[in-house]
C-alpha cells in the first residue's frame, strides 16, 4: 500500500501490454476516448505504438487509478477500438 495525497496518485503516462486493437492506432486517430478500469467516464488520450503489442498513452489531463494491472480502453465514438493491461 503507497499513501500519499490525491495529488501525488495522479498521472498523466504510461504503458500498456498485451493490447488488441480492432483498426490500427493511425487509422483510428492518435487522439481516442480511454476508459480506464471500470469508471463511468472516458478520458481524452494520445495513443502511439512503441512496439511489438505496447503502446504509450499520454492523458491530455493527469488522471487517478493508473497502476499496473489494470486496464484501459479505447473508444472512437461508440466503437469500441482496442485496449490492452497497464505494466
Amino acid at each position: 500500500v503507497v499513501v500519499g495525497s490525491a495529488e501525488q496518485s495522479l498521472q498523466q503516462r504510461c504503458f500498456l501490454e498485451k493490447t488488441v486493437f480492432n483498426i490500427s492506432i493511425a487509422e483510428a486517430g492518435n487522439f481516442l476516448e480511454a476508459q480506464l478500469r471500470s469508471a463511468p467516464n472516458t478520458a481524452e488520450a494520445f495513443v502511439r505504438h512503441v512496439e511489438g503489442n505496447r503502446v504509450e498513452v499520454i492523458f491530455s489531463n493527469a488522471q487517478t487509478g493508473i497502476a499496473p494491472g489494470q486496464s484501459i480502453v479505447f473508444y472512437l465514438g461508440d466503437m469500441l477500438v482496442g485496449g490492452g493491461i497497464i505494466c
